[in-house]
């Protein structure tokens, strides 16, 4: 183990109580939380009106906010949300209009609160100053305010604060009597500094702009000598803590003598050992005491084993009734925090941050939790799913996040409660965000689990200030590695990075490439020299999932879920929702797996940020989580299921395609991305090759090889002749490492290389219905209309998901992948599960979605696309109908080009062409000959 002057020490609880019950002078505490008198402000005149000598006239609870007790106004169409709108649509469109009416209002673009309030509230409540408390030094402590606040003790004015971050605290008068007070706070939710409508400290999109005080509210008497705060750092001599605290005066005396006694233990309740007995002569107000503690060989803090450990403080000065003594108790961690190249390193090991984003989403409150349970749950289901690592995206959690991660050994990136395109050009907000900064590292840094922190999400302007940020807070903390943004903007202090694109071609390190998994990031990230962190990866959405909207009991409704419900409803496809949901979110899954194994399959990345583990419910409605807004399973996914591809070991395989054929040998090379907590020396991978039916087709066990933890290391290569498959086939490579957990898999399929057998002439296959395929099917006839790719006038299709949504981003892809029916002869010869899968791949990227809107109910597809939520159509990729006296089968993917590249599209058409050529092909559905040329958008051939 190192010494521990190679080690950052830190404190992870702060203030707390006494360790033991005194008899002189006491830290006590009186509890402000109850109800309160309460006043809105919306002509803004209680100031001038001094509403702070008057009483106030209505109720309300605090910790709270004023929108969740039913105060302010119900949301309309001319409410002023704080957060952008991209999509007009809900405000213009005639489609919208019943729900922009009085009583039935429904936006689309975020849960929607009860009640909405911008402007200022005051709230007011008498206070009891306990008998002997004169003379000490007694604090106004509000844990969280949203976001400026205004203080009176009866007329007298305590102040102003205003942060987003860290506790509005008032000190009062020392002279105060014992006895009643009226305590009067002034909230105002207005935006004085413009840090970003979107910021998530703010925005109306996730945890909304509510009014209100959160969290600890209390009165706190301290002596008037005290320990205000305590920082820890590595002692200038082995296994020693550096302490430096920080012991205020408020006698207004200085040279007083103050005994100082310190003592440090272990984990696991051990008793405090002795560490030191000195004196301190105190200045006038403030003095700060550094000293080096013994501490001995104490266990390290990681995400393995989050130990931590003790810190008792006494400070005494006097003799008898005029003793004064404080002590302070706090626990703290043992880590350094540095890189090595493009990793994060905590004591020398390379980690991966398998990160997701916390962007203030809490339906119930409207507002972030401040107490340890609702945090412990949320820490504990990443880390079910392998992840080890929060982003809190432009906003800075409460400190008991802090504490809990602490305790979990779970890694935070806190940010400042930003994300503006012009830092450096407002001067005003500028200057708020540098003393926040500071307010932040002050509170909060002596956390183990706080190793990363940023300036802000996604920040552009001046490289000066930016730069300036990071240089101040590595001066002023050293105790983790800090950027000037996450994502955009690059500063030459940046101590890692997190983008999207990398170097001055800007190379994205996201995104998937096909099919085949022979590929990585490593040529984007080759000229890096600072730790690479993806950011916001997957995006990809699923389908809403309407069972949702019943447990939404709290302050924000999910009116939004109702409208797409509705909109699906209208459309005729609401029993089809479940179906949707979970051929989506089977996709969604698939996408994620491959888009975490790329980055961990390459050698020196240093990790990934999702967007997200859990759904975002606002920006229009990002439906991109396995889990819901609420952190709840969807159904499609168990955390068993994704850690195979995301935890800190996972098996990977390199192989160039998902498609072979039986004259090939399937080949596939085998790595495992460890980043455990040791090194797996000998492991031996062992690999199968199976059927669906459990029928194997090859299977191994490499030779023992080494896998040090921190880096991908390569096991070995595998292969299996495939000759003696009866094709088509889907096949699932399974490899695991004995001794471990890990384990993971991939799906393939074997398919036929020779040409289809084309049907005889009981079938026609046509590329386009002239009026001689008309008349076939008049009399009769079958048919199989085949288009060329980009023949059919409709949407290009994308296999890969909506990313975000539709309403924050016009991309072209308008679905979320496809329904199958597989239990319907034309995919006999197709093997398929009932969602997309890699086998899909080129043929629904070569495809146009058939818009059957106009068809009869009758009509449903048997390839179906899953729709956008935002504007649900029923369409399809394969169909059939009876036209005339005729049949008819459709597919639009592109099954005519190429075909003996594409194995997966030669075999769709063989399943087809048999299907239509067979018994069992007679569609039910009923089409016109003008409503077939309708849904096709053909126009009929000249004569």
């Amino acid at each position: 183990m190192k010494k521990h002057r190679n080690r950052s020490i830190f404190s992870a609880l702060g203030i707390l109580s006494l360790l033991l019950p005194l008899e002189g002078w006491a830290r006590d505490t009186v509890d402000l939380a109850g109800e309160w008198r309460f006043q809105l402000d919306r002509g803004d005149v209680g100031g001038e009106e001094k509403w702070f000598t008057s009483r106030l006239p209505e109720k309300i609870r605090l910790p709270g906010s004023l929108q969740a007790q039913g105060y302010g106004d119900e949301p309309s169409v001319a409410t002023k949300w704080i957060g952008s709108i991209k999509d007009r649509a809900w405000f213009e469109s005639p489609e919208y209009e019943k729900f922009r009416q009085p009583g039935n209002i429904k936006i689309p673009c975020w849960l929607q609160p009860e009640k909405h309030y911008l402007g200022a509230a005051w709230y007011q409540r008498d206070i009891v100053l306990p008998e002997g408390w004169e003379g000490h030094h007694v604090t106004v402590s509000l844990e969280r305010c949203h976001w400026f606040t205004d203080a009176w003790l009866g007329d007298v004015h305590l102040g102003s604060r205003e942060s987003l971050s860290v506790p509005h605290e008032y000190v009062l008068p020392r002279d105060l009597a014992p006895g009643k007070h009226t305590l009067t706070i002034r909230v105002d939710n207005r935006i004085r500094f413009n840090v970003g409508h979107d910021a998530h400290s703010i925005s109306d999109h996730t945890q909304t702009n509510w009014n209100g005080i959160i969290g600890d509210l209390e009165l706190i008497a301290r002596p008037p000598i005290w320990i205000e705060s305590v920082r820890t750092s590595p002692g200038k001599k082995p296994d020693t803590v550096r302490v430096a605290a920080t012991i205020r005066n408020a006698t207004g005396k200085r040279g007083e003598i103050a005994g100082f006694q310190a003592s440090v233990g272990g984990p696991g309740g051990a008793a405090l050992k002795p560490a030191l007995e000195t004196s301190v002569m105190l200045k006038e107000e403030s003095t700060v005491f550094e000293f080096d503690a013994f501490f001995g060989k104490a266990k390290g803090w990681d995400e393995f084993q989050p130990n931590l450990h003790r810190l008792g403080l006494l400070v005494t000065t006097g003799e008898g009734k005029d003793r004064i003594e404080d002590r302070y108790h706090a626990t703290f961690g043992l880590r350094e925090v540095a890189s090595n190249g493009r990793r994060v390193t905590i004591d020398g090991r390379p980690i991966f941050l398998r990160g997701t984003l916390e962007c203030c989403i809490f339906p119930d409150t409207g507002y972030p939790p401040t107490d340890p349970e609702p945090w412990r749950r949320i820490m504990e289901i990443c880390r079910e799913h392998g992840l080890n690592h929060l982003r809190f995206h432009s906003w800075c959690p409460p400190e008991v996040a802090f504490r809990v991660a602490d305790e979990l050994g779970f890694y935070i990136q806190a940010e400042l409660p930003t994300w503006a395109y012009n830092m450096g050009e407002d001067q005003p907000r500028d200057e708020f965000l540098k003393r926040e900064l500071d307010r932040i590292l002050d509170t909060y840094g002596n956390h183990p689990s706080f190793i990363l922190m940023s300036m802000g999400n996604e920040l552009r302007g001046d490289d000066a200030y930016l730069t300036s940020l990071v240089d101040h807070a590595v001066e002023k903390d050293p105790r983790r590695l800090y950027a000037c943004t996450t994502h955009h903007h690059r500063s030459a202090s940046d101590q890692f990075r997190i983008t999207m694109r990398i170097g001055e071609k800007r190379i994205k390190i996201r995104g998937l490439r096909g099919p085949g998994t022979d590929w990585d990031f490593s040529e984007a990230i080759v000229d890096e020299k600072i730790p690479v962190i993806a950011h916001e990866i997957g995006q990809f959405c699923a389908f809403p999932d309407f069972e949702e909207i019943k447990r939404y009991q709290g302050f924000l409704k999910p009116k939004n879920f109702e409208l797409f419900r509705d909109r699906l409803d209208q459309r005729g496809m609401l029993p089809q929702a479940r179906d949707f949901l979970m051929a989506s979110g089977k996709l969604q899954a698939l996408c994620y797996k491959e888009e975490i194994e790329s980055m961990l399959r390459t050698p020196g990345f240093g990790g990934f940020q999702l967007l997200d583990l859990h759904d975002f419910p606002g920006q229009g409605t990002a439906l991109v989580g396995v889990l819901n807004a609420r952190w709840e399973s969807k159904g499609y996914i168990t955390p068993e299921e994704y850690r195979r591809f995301c935890a800190e070991t996972v098996p990977l395989a390199r192989f160039a395609k998902r498609a072979w054929t039986p004259g090939e040998t399937f080949k596939a090379r085998l790595d495992v991305a460890h980043f455990g907590a040791k090194d797996l020396d000998a492991c031996h991978a062992e690999w199968t090759l199976a059927t669906g039916d459990g029928r194997t087709v090859g299977k191994g066990r490499l030779p023992a090889a080494d896998a040090s933890t921190g880096r991908v290391s390569t096991l070995g290569e595998i292969s299996a002749p495939l000759g003696e498959l009866a094709a088509p086939t889907a096949l699932r490579l399974t490899v695991s490492i004995p001794g471990t957990e890990a384990v993971n898999d991939w799906n393939l399929w074997v398919y036929p290389e020779v040409p289809s057998d084309e049907p005889g002439d009981e079938v026609t296959v046509v590329k386009q219905l002239d009026e001689a395929t008309m008349a076939k099917l008049e009399a009769g006839g079958r048919v199989v209309l085949l288009p060329d790719f980009g023949t059919l006038d409709g949407r290009k299709e994308d296999w890969q998901p909506i990313f975000w949504n539709t309403q924050w981003f016009r991309t072209p892809n308008r679905s979320l992948g496809l329904l199958c029916d597989v239990d319907h002869p034309a995919l006999a010869a197709f093997p398929t599960a009932f969602h997309s899968d890699w086998q899909w791949h080129d043929l629904v990227n070569r495809s146009v979605a058939v818009d059957l809107t106009g068809a009869p109910v009758e009509l449903q597809p048997i390839v179906q696309v899953v729709p956008d939520w935002n504007d649900p159509r029923r369409e399809a990729l394969v169909f059939e109908c009876r036209v005339g006296k005729g049949r008819l089968l459709v597919c639009s993917a592109d099954l005519n080009a190429d075909l003996a590249g594409r194995l997966p599209a030669l075999q769709l058409r063989r399943s087809l062409l048999d299907y239509a050529a067979g018994d069992q092909f007679e569609p039910t559905a009923k089409v016109t000959v003008d409503g077939i040329r309708e849904l096709l958008r053909q126009p009929p051939t000249e004569p």
